[in-house]
This record gives C-alpha cells, sequence and structure tokens, in this order.
C-alpha cells in the first residue's frame, strides 16, 4: 500500500488486510496503524492492538514501537513500554532508541541512569534524529550523563537546528547570546567562539571579516585558538578563507 496523506481505498486496504492474514509483517504493521486512525476503517483501538502485536511478534521494529508508545501513553504502563521500545532500539529504531533513552533519563519503567541515557539518545542522534540531537545537545551543555563540554554541546545543537528543529534553533541563539555578551566582555575564550561562529554562519550568514577580527582579539589575549585561527588567516594570504 502506497503512502499518501489521503485515506487509502477499500481495495487497498483489502489488498492489506489480505497480505496481513498470510503472515506479511508489514502488513499487519499497516493495518495496526489504519485502525488507531481510523483512516479508511472504522477506528478499532483492539484490532489496532492485535495487529501490531502479530507484527510485533515477528521482530518488526515499527510495531514493537507502536506498542511501547501504546503502553507508555494510553495505559502509563511504562515496563511494557521500556520492553517494546528495547525490541524496537536493539534493532536500530531511531524513535525507539529515543523513547528508551528518555524512559532512563526520567526513570519510567526502568532504573534511573543518565549514561545509559546519554548511550540511547546518542544511538538516535547518530542516525540523525534531530530531537535526540536536540537532547544531546543540551545534555553536554548541562554536564548530565556525559562529562560537560560545549563545543559538542554546540555541534549536536547545530545538528538538530540545521534540520528546522525550533527547540534546538532556539537553544543555539541562547547560547551564542551568552557567547556574545562574554566575549564584549573581554573573554578570550569567548571571542574564540563567537570567531568561529561567524567563520562558520553560527549566529547567522557567514562573515569572514568579523571572524578575523574575533580571533584577533582572542589571540592579542595569547588565546591558543585564537591565535591558531588567526595564523590560519594570514597564512592563506585571503582573511576570506577562516573556517
Amino acid at each position: 500500500m502506497t503512502k499518501s496523506t489521503a485515506p487509502p481505498s477499500a481495495a487497498e486496504i483489502a489488498e492489506t488486510r489480505d497480505r496481513a492474514r498470510t503472515g506479511d509483517a508489514d502488513a499487519k504493521y499497516q493495518l495496526a496503524g489504519l485502525y488507531y486512525s481510523g483512516r479508511g476503517v472504522a477506528q478499532d483501538q483492539a484490532e489496532g492492538v492485535r495487529w501490531s502485536r502479530l507484527a510485533a511478534d515477528q521482530r518488526h521494529a515499527g510495531a514493537q514501537y507502536m506498542l511501547g508508545h501504546l503502553y507508555a501513553n494510553r495505559t502509563q504502563d511504562h515496563a511494557h513500554a521500556v520492553h517494546w521500545y528495547r525490541l524496537a532500539a536493539d534493532q536500530g529504531h531511531a524513535d525507539a532508541q529515543f523513547d528508551l533513552g528518555a524512559a532512563y533519563a526520567m526513570g519510567k519503567g526502568v532504573a534511573q541512569d543518565a549514561t545509559e541515557a546519554v548511550r540511547w539518545f546518542r544511538l538516535a542522534a547518530d542516525q540523525g534524529l534531530a530531537t535526540a540531537q536536540c537532547t544531546l545537545g543540551l545534555l553536554y551543555a548541562q554536564g548530565k550523563g556525559v562529562a560537560q563540554d560545549q563545543a559538542e554541546a554546540v555541534r549536536w545543537t547545530r545538528l538538530a537546528a540545521d534540520q528546522g528543529h525550533p527547540d534546538a534553533q532556539t537553544q543555539l541563539e541562547s547560547i551564542y547570546a551568552r557567547y556574545r555578551s562574554d566575549a564584549d566582555k573581554g573573554d578570550a575564550a569567548a571571542q574564540q567562539w563567537i570567531g568561529s561562529a561567524y567563520a562558520t554562519g553560527l549566529g547567522g550568514a557567514q562573515d569572514y571579516t568579523e571572524a578575523v577580527r574575533w580571533f584577533g582579539l582572542a589571540a592579542d589575549q595569547r588565546n591558543p585558538v585564537g591565535q591558531w585561527k588567526l595564523g590560519e588567516a594570514y597564512s592563506l594570504g585571503r582573511r576570506t578563507t577562516v573556517t
């Protein structure tokens, strides 16, 4: 059955049902989704659960995640939610990895463990899940479950922001504003960071002239990264090539 914003036709539903009855796990998963949402069929949560469980029992990661989400949000049975999230997460399902990380972070259905939470968030973030990238950036900024590292905080937050994640964009703006305030007060490390922000376009449009200016301010205070970046610009003979 092809993906579409319009409800599936009766013929498409019948074809999906036939495949599900012959053991096709993906068809079972699709049919479960239709019953949950009521798209093309009468909404029936019990049928949705039945078909998703049949698919999950065949190790369909999407169905396993669907069951985990159901347990977590509709019955508040977090122990069963964690069970199904873990099965899907172990198969590389990014959303399940994120939700399993969240369970560890909050201690829902499993003992609270910040380090284990970060591990699952990272697996999801490595697959490009923006919510996981934003969360990981925040944890690096706060030093929760991982050693505090502002550079890593910015890197992960930037990846999520580049995907249009609104919380990450707000978070990135807050980080930039804080560094800019410190840089304006003469903090050399902040000046170097602002220089890098201008060089990469972190705070808006790229501006290599401004990047060099801030690197120069940091270098004047013997900041090693500022000196290196400034030297790199001069060695290339063009101030507009700082990266």
